[in-house]
């Protein structure tokens, strides 16, 4: 939810060029990447301040955007994608205009009640089956139960948004679009940033009904 505010807000841009200036010297290396995530997790990084947001949004774009987290905090792997102000300006503008609002919600157990006509009930699902951060486990079973809900959801007439990975270094993952096959679906890549090159890396899928 901080990261939300952090991206409505109309210093985001600022506040994440003058950290990757800082931090990187406006280049993504592994090495500083490393240092970078080991004074989050040893806490001399809070969340209290715009800057604070920027160093977190660095790690995950240091990461590709893969978010991973273990016992001890982020465990993002460096696979680092380019940095894109305009499109992160965009998004804070057209947050603020359309005044949007987030709320986190356990999705198995969301109630219908705070769902209307300008409500998006938006999730991210794995492609693996398997144990992640803070307890979470990706299940067949877990998937099944998903599957149901949003179905559901559509028949219903909510608005409904589901992201995952597709593929990654040429391997396509599970390929939910099969699963729903009323939703339209939009592919985006994103771009391996390296010290001497870049170039095309992964691709996460959107399926939506709206």
């Amino acid at each position: 939810m901080e990261m939300h505010r952090f991206i409505k807000s109309s210093a985001a841009v600022n506040a994440l060029k003058s950290a990757f200036a800082a931090e990187f010297d406006g280049q993504f290396t592994r090495r500083r990447f490393h240092a970078l995530k080991e004074r989050m997790n040893e806490g001399l990084i809070g969340f209290d301040s715009l800057n604070a947001l920027a160093k977190l949004y660095l790690l995950w774009c240091g990461s590709g955007f893969k978010q991973r987290y273990r016992g001890r905090g982020y465990d993002g792997l460096y696979q680092p994608t380019s940095l894109n102000y305009e499109a992160l300006a965009i998004a804070s503008r057209q947050s603020r205009e359309k005044n949007l609002l987030f709320r986190r919600e356990d999705f198995c157990s969301l109630s219908e009640s705070v769902i209307n006509e300008n409500v998006v009930v938006y999730l991210y699902i794995p492609s693996e089956f398997g144990s992640y951060g803070a307890g979470f486990k990706w299940s067949r079973d877990r998937l099944s139960s998903y599957i149901r809900i949003i179905n559901e959801f559509h028949e219903l007439g909510h608005k409904v948004c589901v992201s995952a990975m597709l593929e990654r270094r040429g391997r396509v993952f599970r390929d939910y679009r099969m699963l729903f096959p009323d939703f339209d679906h939009l592919v985006i890549e994103g771009v391996k940033v390296s010290e001497l090159t870049s170039e095309p890396d992964f691709s996460e899928i959107h399926l939506f009904n709206f």
